[in-house]
């Protein structure tokens, strides 16, 4: 059976009592064309439907034409009949079957409008809690933004304020001639590190920025946005005096010490 049949099964009683929607109505149509069986199952509740729309109590005939008919069967000397005992069993054999398959229609119409019914409310709350579990993914996801935005805000007027705060401006070099950076230099808070026009990293290479001293020191892996811009601030400095910063394009991964080419450079 496909994933459309288990799908739209229990809709053949709500199909044939006109209970769908119109949207849920033309979907069904469409699948009847490709079900076998939800078509003999369609057509036994149109079925049912029928015999029970012509199943009314009947209509008691007048006294006079009852009267009439017992008068002509008299005069022709006819005997009224009497149902003998095997006249009812046989009867009742033939009635009894008719009437169980009857219920038993109605059963099944009864069980498949339920569990249609049921269904379509447990897909509803599964939905609404789809929604919900992203709207939660979505703001867990938001509130980890805006938390490290509040860190790293502290960390930048930590640094921003010191009293030992350095400005370095770094030049575009031969690999990126447009490029510019600047870096706002602590040794006591840290540093805030920003460029702007880098041009878009190749596969499996990233940015790394180093603190010249003796020996470079890498301050990090950096990764620009589409437009090219980075913002980098971070807390702990290495116990060095900087002669000059610089970014090269590095490994993914980075690396100890620069093995690539350099991008930007600024001297203290």
């Amino acid at each position: 059976m496909t994933r459309e049949h288990e799908a739209l099964r229990d809709q053949a009683g709500a199909y044939a009592l006109g209970a769908l929607s119109a949207a849920e109505r033309s979907t069904f149509a469409a699948h009847l064309e490709r079900c076998h069986e939800c078509r003999r199952e369609t057509r036994e509740m149109f079925h049912t439907l029928e015999v029970l729309g012509r199943a009314v109590d009947p209509t008691e005939p007048p006294a006079s034409l009852r009267a009439r008919v017992l008068a002509q069967a008299t005069a022709s000397g006819q005997e009224p009949v009497t149902l003998t005992s095997h006249n009812t069993t046989a009867f009742r054999a033939v009635a009894f079957p008719a009437w169980l398959a009857a219920a038993a229609s109605i059963a099944a119409l009864v069980t498949g409008l339920l569990a249609w019914s049921y269904k379509r409310d447990a897909d509803q709350v599964r939905a609404e809690l789809a929604a919900m579990q992203q709207q939660f993914t979505t703001m867990t996801q938001h509130i980890a933004t805006l938390e490290r935005a509040a860190v790293d805000a502290r960390q930048t007027s930590a640094v921003l304020t010191a009293v030992d705060l350095a400005r370095v401006d770094l030049s575009g070099q031969a690999s990126a001639p447009v490029a510019r950076g600047r870096v706002f230099w602590s040794a006591s808070s840290g540093l805030v590190f920003s460029a702007t026009n880098l041009p878009a990293l190749p596969a499996g290479r990233v940015y790394q920025l180093w603190i010249v001293a003796e020996t470079p020191h890498s301050a990090g892996i950096v990764a620009p946005d589409a437009a090219g811009r980075l913002n980098v601030v971070s807390g702990a400095p290495v116990a060095v005096r900087p002669k000059a910063f610089a970014l090269s394009i590095e490994p993914e991964g980075g690396r100890p010490a620069p093995t690539g080419a350099m991008f930007l450079l600024g001297a203290m």
